[in-house]
């Protein structure tokens, strides 16, 4: 699965981009696309979140 992030706050806490679940971080230029790949091990809901875990989502992994 490839997610892609546009990072346009300057703050420092949205730095990075991080998957507690599946153990993965990757940093998030400002004003760029970065293109995420992960590959989820099961159905359910994913969860990320800055480095402060003060912004957060989630995706839907179905079947």
């Amino acid at each position: 699965m490839t997610l892609s992030f546009l990072r346009k706050d300057p703050s420092p806490c949205v730095e990075k981009v991080v998957f507690d679940e599946l153990n993965l971080s990757f940093d998030l230029p400002i004003n760029k696309k970065v293109a995420v790949k992960i590959k989820p091990e099961k159905a359910g809901e994913i969860t990320f979140t800055c480095q402060m875990k003060m912004y957060m989502g989630s995706l839907n992994v179905s079947d």
